[in-house]
């Protein structure tokens, strides 16, 4: 494979630390703040881990929260509170009164008293802001009651407030409870009281409430958690425990809040439940011999048997979601984060997440759960054009996305538009419902968090703000909570059973707890962003669409920058291409033995699902939208990965000789394949590779053989790979262990082998040849030449019977020639001049020069040399 980027070196090199646990909620009873509000928790949902610690936090909210706090002040403190009253519904409230040290709590009396007058519709949701920030800024001069405190300092308030209150419309009172003595104000805690007459003019708002149930991703490729602390989370007094029993107290219990499942969450549970196993083989302890589920943690591998809790959570997760008119959806696998899966250009993988979420989630719960329920929920409701029109392509079909209205605002500062809007994408129309971001904001301050009376009496003084805006018009409103959001189990159990249950018939309802609209646009909305109802369907709040009163959506630089950056996803998913080598190499079988370039790939592959799938998945929750502002926790999932994929890749060895010698052009380069997997304790697998050599000079070195070869755990194969030479020498080839296809490398550093050819080449086998065939060819005409002088002599020596015809030359001789050396300047001298026939032989000694004699010389001497230099 190639390099793994930089920044994904410096990523893995991380040190993974775990955050802490999350600090033990507040009591029921805590302290009602001495302002409204507290800081905005704007900045809240950009760090999703915040709430997992506003517990702790709000131990600072106000004097007296909780035993541990010092009190160095007096203090009144709310314990329960109803924020809503008419002439049949009286007011109730209690609390206490923590006393400061020099305190001694003589002459106390706690007194109740409104805002003279109250806030109407007219300046509507601003001035109640203005209220909540400076709740001393407004004259409180309509006392309701007095009530003395009893001896262990504690109050209680029952009355009816019609004849305090003699208003006939709905009215918002900003409230005070104070602790007085002798007409001095001493303390106080400010709320807000609805009074509700009957009026039946009113429309009531329609609002929808959306709960994730969402943790943290902590389930590794290998079936081990990354650490225990899921466990604190369901216990009975967990945040997840909390929630679920605050939502649905008892089994078949019908509520509107919708709830947005973390199929990794719940696949996790079952592990630790002991009814699923991520890697499909049963985690049996080491220490009792029996099923357990096994954590990560800094001191070793930890076992725990299976989780009651764990168990008891699914079971009533299962029971909301199979009674009939309760809403569930699954949020995408790992509950990753699709925008930037999106703007890395990562579609297919946002793609499976959201179906294997959906999968996921059907398969726990129980096939009487319906997957049908397509809504999407963008972490903090933020997602851009780019994102939208990929959940509207009907490859993903989602029908419904919840969305900060911050993205969509009103085009009114005064009326608050419906929630439900109808968005035009590049793949089709989709609803765009606005989640209120006030409202969000303040149920997860950490004074509301903590605080039951505080978090209700804002949370229902909005709602009727919203209803005052336009009281003859029903609009939607949509409470989108955090995933990581950490009441008490007092606030829990106050604000999902007010917005989840019908409201008390008691007063004039101005609010109605609405099941979450879920249906796809209408034929009359896929026209444009009208402000009717969808096709066929009488108007109501919600399917009454938003239309102009909203503008268009927005995707703020603030919200970009809260995504996972492009180059981390990349770094992930190079991951993820590493891991998905291991596909061919887990399931591709060698069928023959004698025939081995025929393998075979099952479509069900057990190890496909055991081991590569587990791996691609714990990636993608590497990507999770937890780990935006925890950036080691997805550190610490990708470098398990990461870490196994190399440990299963290392298990293939190739063992050859240093140096191989080839005595002739073919010959065989033997190897050693090895399984060392069974060396690493549960990643032993048969794994089949492909086997080649390749050599920098191709011209020295050919092999075009490529062996596949299965070799079992601790296994050994012996392979001989044909390679061929056309030069003499030494030379390096490399041995390079690929997937099975031959398309990849397994390995970064190919085996080095060093190869020593004694082989002639092509050419100097041809020189050779021609060399010996012109040898042979002199050798022919030398001994041909000496036949010739031979013949010759014995016809002249032997007499005239074997002479040749009179008047012409001996048979096989060349003709007379005289020796003439013409040195003038006639040529013709050499042909003019003949010796005569009958000159009779004799033997020609060399000239005093020693020169040596033509051949016309020698011939006419009959072929004898005169002199040893003569050839």
């Amino acid at each position: 494979m190639g390099r793994r980027p930089a920044y994904l070196a410096a990523a893995v090199a991380l040190v993974a630390t775990l955050t802490g646990l999350p600090a033990a909620p507040s009591a029921a009873s805590s302290t009602a703040s001495t302002g409204l509000s507290t800081a905005s928790s704007t900045g809240r949902t950009a760090t999703p881990s915040a709430g997992a610690s506003s517990a702790s936090a709000s131990s600072g909210t106000g004097a007296g929260t909780g035993a541990a706090a010092a009190v160095t002040k007096t203090s009144v403190v709310l314990d329960s509170y109803v924020p809503i009253a008419s002439p049949g519904v009286p007011l109730s409230l209690s609390g206490h009164v923590d006393l400061a040290p020099s305190d001694s709590g003589q002459d106390l009396v706690v007194e109740v008293a409104v805002m003279n007058g109250g806030v109407s519709g007219v300046g509507g949701r601003a001035k109640l802001e203005e209220v909540r920030d400076k709740p001393t800024s407004v004259t409180y001069r309509a006392p309701l009651s007095e009530v003395p405190l009893t001896p262990d300092h504690t109050f209680t308030l029952d009355a009816q407030l019609d004849q305090k209150v003699s208003k006939t419309q709905l009215t918002i009172y900003p409230m005070r409870v104070s602790v007085m003595r002798s007409g001095t104000l001493i303390a106080a805690a400010y709320t807000f009281l609805v009074w509700a007459p009957p009026q039946p003019s009113v429309k009531p708002t329609a609002i929808s409430t959306v709960l994730p149930i969402s943790a943290p991703p902590r389930l590794r490729s290998d079936g081990m958690l990354t650490d225990n602390g899921l466990a604190e989370d369901i216990k009975p007094a967990g945040r997840l425990a909390r929630l679920l029993e605050a939502l649905a107290p008892t089994s078949g219990q019908r509520s509107t809040v919708a709830l947005a499942l973390d199929p990794t969450l719940l696949k996790t549970l079952q592990v630790m439940a002991g009814r699923d196993t991520y890697d499909d083989i049963a985690a049996v302890c080491t220490t009792v011999r029996a099923p357990c589920y096994r954590y990560a943690s800094p001191g070793g591998v930890r076992e725990q048997p299976p989780s009651a809790d764990a168990a008891t959570f699914l079971d009533h997760l299962g029971a909301f979601a199979r009674t009939p008119g309760n809403t569930v959806f699954a949020l995408p696998w790992g509950d990753v984060d699709l925008a930037a899966l999106v703007h890395a250009g990562k579609l297919y993988d946002a793609n499976w997440a959201v179906n294997t979420g959906r999968t996921v989630v059907a398969d726990v719960l129980g096939p009487d759960v319906s997957a049908n329920v397509k809504v999407a929920y963008p972490v903090d409701g933020l997602a851009d054009d780019a994102t939208l029109a990929f959940l509207a392509d009907q490859t993903v079909g989602m029908s419904t996305v919840i969305l900060d209205d911050r993205l969509i605002p009103a085009t009114s500062k005064n009326v608050t538009p419906t929630a439900l809007t109808s968005q035009k994408t590049s793949a089709g129309p989709i609803h765009a419902l606005a989640a209120d971001s006030k409202l969000t904001e303040l149920v997860t301050t950490p004074a509301a968090e903590s605080n039951e009376p505080k978090a209700l009496g804002d949370v229902l003084a909005e709602l009727a703000m919203i209803t005052l805006e336009r009281a003859s018009q029903s609009r939607l409103t949509v409470l989108a909570l955090p995933r990581d959001w950490n009441p008490s189990a007092e606030v829990a159990r106050q604000v999902l059973q007010a917005l989840g249950a019908q409201a008390n018939p008691g007063y004039q309802p101005f609010y109605q707890p609405t099941v979450l609209p879920t249906d796809p646009v209408g034929t009359a909305e896929a026209a444009g962003r009208v402000g009717g109802s969808t096709g066929g369907t009488a108007p109501s709040a919600t399917t009454t669409t938003a239309g102009t009163t909203r503008r268009e959506p927005t995707y703020p630089q603030w919200a970009a920058d809260r995504e996972i950056p492009t180059s981390y996803v990349e770094a992930v998913e190079h991951l993820r291409d590493e891991a998905a080598l291991l596909d061919p190499v887990l399931c591709t079988r060698v069928v023959s033995e004698a025939n081995p370039v025929v393998t075979t790939n099952p479509p069900n592959c057990k190890l496909r699902e055991t081991v590569v799938k587990p791996m691609k998945d714990t990636l993608l929750t590497a990507l999770s939208v937890s780990w935006r502002a925890d950036r080691p926790g997805a550190v610490r999932l990708s470098q398990e990965v990461d870490g196994r994929t190399n440990l299963i890749r290392s298990g293939i060895q190739v063992v050859a000789s240093a140096k191989v010698t080839l005595t002739s052009r073919e010959g065989t380069v033997p190897l050693t394949v090895n399984n060392l997997s069974d060396t690493h304790e549960g990643n032993a697998y048969p794994m089949t590779v492909m086997v080649s050599l390749s050599a920098n000079d191709k011209t020295r070195l050919r092999s075009a053989s490529r062996i596949p070869v299965t070799v079992q755990p601790g296994g050994v194969k012996q392979v001989l790979i044909s390679v061929s030479s056309d030069a003499a020498g030494s030379f390096p080839v490399f041995v390079q262990v690929l997937t099975p296809d031959g398309q990849q490398r397994l390995t970064t550093q190919p085996a080095r082998i060093l190869v020593r050819s004694t082989a002639y080449g092509t050419i100097a086998t041809a020189i050779t040849y021609a060399a010996v065939g012109l040898f042979a060819a002199a050798v022919l005409l030398r001994l041909v030449r000496r036949r010739r002088r031979r013949s010759g002599v014995g016809r002249h020596d032997g007499g005239g019977s074997n002479g040749p015809p009179s008047g012409g030359p001996p048979i096989d001789e060349p003709p007379a020639v005289a020796d003439v050396t013409g040195t003038g300047p006639h040529p013709t001298w050499a042909t003019e001049a003949t010796d005569q026939a009958t000159t009779p032989v004799r033997r020609i000694q060399a000239n005093a020069a020693g020169t040596q004699r033509t051949e016309s010389q020698r011939a006419y001497a009959g072929g004898v040399p005169a002199n040893p230099s003569e050839p």
